[in-house]
């Protein structure tokens, strides 16, 4: 605790204290500071860190050099919970913590940490531990399932459209309807694709909760939530906690677009509610296929529905805008009208008391009139209420059916001013404001500073793509930083294998490549037909990659001037090479600039690091100590240890082949789950499948071998060629695995998953040639030992011989591997 009293110093004022011994602890999301010290917060993958953090990938955090380098730190909402705000930076301690976490975590994004120092009043963080959160947060619509598995989908049970406004989507709905409350709720949230698609649906526990929500909300629609919860199989999400977003912090996009008809009030025009019928005073149009028209007069509401083709249609008055508890009328099959009672969802019940007058139905014009005239007061009924500018709450439907059927898509609550208070000098009301819908993501800054383009994206730190389309061609520059070479490809599917590429390689002009896989792209057979092709190398060492390509070409990939497109970048410095961290994936819209970046899945460092050391294990201690121990047979057998080298021979190679299956079946299963897909892609995994089939021989040879003769026999031809076999296949593996090793490591310093290859070379080699020196000394030994007969194994009635004539008896020559 620091405590200063009347000391005013501009030093001390600008001093940064340390509160030591208050540890705190913080959850949130965790950023690099680089990305949140863009303009706009927007990191370079594209995520909004002010409004969307969890949008922010590891493998930005993980894999662009600036961004492990400038620090990180976790941000936190701010007061008003509409967005986020930098909690604490990171010291030196904190960013080394982060940078292990990113590099060993096979999370994709939602980061989310809890970390646990002392802090300083610049708000530095004195990082101690930082653990990752098992949960996720999640933002978008909460939906029910019932009204997601209608018939009528997208349309509600309320009438909201789920895929074109899921604002609409009502609380009363949710909760009152006893459906929805039955089948429980998930997460509505908007894709990539700037679709919304169900993300998560909850458990029973998320569930309950979410019912206790909506009991107690005052929220009335656009149930924009932050979920919180562990994810699990199917997309199903325990552990749920439901945190509604701010009304206030919603974008125009997000507010509610179900408006209820026209109310007229004071200052209104009189002609809001304009009658085309001089029966009636004023009308209101209820949807495109139903019209009411109404008069107030003697404490009465004379009443007209006209539907559009036969049918029937009913008009109820409610207290809550929902059908249970309204009070109907409704006219079906061509029958007159009569007061309902809906009691239910499933059906109206005829009232008891029909008061109803002046009704009729008729077919006029093949559209159905419905008429009636009724008291806007009687018992036991909801009134309707005519003071002026006051409005009614009415629910209405509609149906082409004889007889009442389910109209999801047809009925809908509205609130009308019956008797509207207006101003005959006041202008017509302007018509309702359209919003635009907005794509998925649009980049801020997208507008190119080269007049020849209309877009420039920067797709890393060292790459920018700029154009335009031009009728159907598309003009294009690739600006790669620093020079080297550039690549732009179009996908069908976000992977390279099967793309079509235009590469600009070591300074030259560009041209078009076909990926046939994901090891080198080729020129084969590919009809260069690229126009206006320029490269030039700028005063700052920056390449610029210029070319003039046709949108749609035979045989190719045909690139959309309007609408998402499926790209593939890549870069790198010299000539072509593999580009782990500098290469990525985006759906582009060429027209506008939207686009959403995609998450490619790098093979984890962590799972390649692991693959080496149990093949190290396995080919550089395992087996060479087998080998020896083979080779130390005579000496064992000298000492009277019959079958100890045995033992140890075939214990420490099956513990080789058990390595080499627990290291090949990981990594096999990293590149399963990694965007690179590619096996067999490099010289090392061929030549690593090589050692595995050579390993499995020797297993499979020591296990059927021939045995050795009994003393006296001769050794039979089987034998024979079965120690010639299990030598040369044994040494020749041992021999394959060193090279594989080799290759292994330097692929590993290739790809960025290791810093050097000193510390492998040296684990690999240092072992192999001390049980090699240690097999030569051995060796030395036996001849010493000359034709001497061991008393161990003269007391056994064996006989030592020299190498040269070994006795049958002592022949289990399983030397080898």
């Amino acid at each position: 605790l620091v405590t200063v009293n009347d000391l005013e110093s501009p030093k001390l004022a600008a001093a940064t204290i340390r509160f030591h011994g208050e540890v705190i602890s913080h959850t949130g999301y965790l950023i690099d500071i680089l990305c949140w010290e863009r303009e706009g917060h927007v990191a370079i993958d594209g995520a909004d860190l002010d409004t969307n953090p969890q949008d922010h990938s590891i493998k930005c955090m993980r894999d662009v050099d600036v961004c492990r380098t400038r620090g990180h730190g976790v941000v936190q909402l701010t007061d008003d919970g509409c967005g986020y705000d930098l909690a604490y930076r990171f010291d030196e301690a904190g960013n080394q913590l982060a940078l292990d976490y990113v590099d060993t975590s096979s999370k994709i994004n939602n980061v989310v940490v809890t970390v646990t120092g002392e802090r300083d009043s610049a708000r530095t963080l004195f990082v101690e531990t930082l653990v990752e959160e098992a949960f996720e947060i999640h933002e978008g619509y909460l939906m029910d399932l019932f009204c997601l598995n209608l018939s009528s989908f997208p349309i509600a049970f309320d009438g909201a459209d789920l895929l074109a406004a899921p604002q609409d989507h009502s609380v009363k709905c949710m909760r009152d309807v006893p459906d929805c409350r039955a089948n429980g709720y998930g997460l509505w949230k908007m894709g990539a694709d700037g679709n919304y698609s169900l993300a998560f649906t909850f458990d029973e526990a998320g569930n309950n909760d979410t019912l206790a929500f909506l009991d107690s909300t005052t929220i009335v629609d656009n149930v924009f939530i932050r979920a919180q919860g562990v994810p699990g199989a199917g997309n199903v999400l325990s552990d749920v906690v439901i945190n509604p977003v701010p009304q206030a912090c919603l974008s125009p996009t997000n507010l509610s677009t179900t408006t209820p008809a026209p109310t007229a009030t004071a200052g209104a025009p009189c002609d809001s509610f304009p009658s085309d019928d001089p029966d009636f005073e004023h009308s209101t149009q209820l949807d495109a296929d139903l019209q009411l028209y109404w008069t107030i007069a003697n404490e009465a509401m004379s009443a007209m529905l006209v539907k559009q083709g036969d049918g029937w249609a009913a008009l109820a008055t409610s207290l809550d805008q929902l059908m249970p508890g309204s009070e109907a009328v409704l006219a079906t099959g061509g029958n007159l009208p009569e007061k309902h009672n809906i009691v239910a969802y499933d059906g109206p019940e005829i009232a008891p008391s029909q008061t109803l007058i002046d009704t009729s139905t008729e077919v006029v014009a093949g559209n159905l009139v419905v008429r009636w005239t009724k008291l806007l007061v009687e018992p036991g009924e909801i009134p309707i209420t005519v003071d002026p500018g006051v409005p009614q709450q009415f629910i209405w439907a509609h149906g082409p059916e004889a007889n009442v059927a389910y109209h999801v898509t047809r009925r809908a609550a509205v609130q009308i001013s019956l008797n509207p208070a207006c101003d005959p000098n006041a202008a017509p009301p302007p018509p309702p404001p359209t919003v635009a819908p907005t794509p998925a993501f649009v980049a801020g800054g997208c507008d190119s500073d080269d007049a020849d383009f209309d877009f420039a994206l920067a797709l890393d730190s060292s790459l920018t793509f700029s154009w335009r389309v031009s009728g159907d061609v598309l003009v294009a520059k690739l600006t790669r930083a620093g020079g080297g070479w550039a690549g732009f490809a179009a996908s069908l599917d976000a992977f390279m294998p099967n793309s079509d590429a235009v590469i600009g390689t070591d300074e030259a002009l560009a041209e078009k490549y076909f990926m046939e896989d994901t090891v080198r792209p080729s020129t084969s057979g590919v009809a260069q037909t690229l126009t206006d092709v320029r490269t030039e190398v700028l005063a700052n060492g920056d390449v610029e990659y210029r070319y003039t390509k046709i949108l749609a070409e035979p045989g190719e990939i045909e690139i959309l001037g309007e609408g998402m497109n499926s790209f593939v970048w890549a870069h790198g410095s010299g000539s072509l090479s593999f580009h782990l961290n500098t290469r990525g994936a985006l759906n582009l819209d060429l027209s506008n600039c939207a686009f959403v970046e995609l998450d490619l899945q790098p093979v984890r460092s962590q799972a390649v690091k692991i693959h080496g050391m149990l093949m190290v294990a396995a080919w550089a201690y395992c087996a060479p100590l087998g080998i020896f121990f083979a080779r130390c047979k005579r000496a064992f057998l000298h000492h009277g240890l019959f079958k100890t080298w045995l033992t140890l021979h075939a214990a420490v190679q099956l513990a080789a082949l058990v390595c080499t299956a627990i290291g090949f079946a990981h990594i096999y299963d990293a590149i399963k789950d990694s965007d690179v897909r590619d096996h067999l892609t490099f010289r090392h995994p061929k030549l690593g499948v090589g050692v595995m089939i050579g390993g499995v021989t020797q297993l499979l040879m020591g296990v059927v071998r021939p045995h050795p003769p009994h003393h006296g026999e001769a050794k039979a031809i089987a034998r024979y060629a079965f120690e010639f076999a299990h030598r040369l296949v044994g040494y020749g593996t041992l021999v394959l695995g060193l090279l594989t090793m080799l290759a292994g490591a330097n692929k590993a310093l290739e790809l960025q998953h290791v810093d050097q290859v000193f510390t492998w070379n040296a684990a690999i080699i240092a072992p192999i040639a001390v049980t090699g020196g240690l097999g030569i000394l051995v060796t030395i030994y036996i001849f010493t030992l000359g034709s001497t007969s061991s008393p161990a194994a003269a007391g056994k009635g064996v006989e030592m011989t020299s190498k040269s004539g070994d006795s049958e008896a002592l022949d289990e020559a399983d030397t080898g591997v």
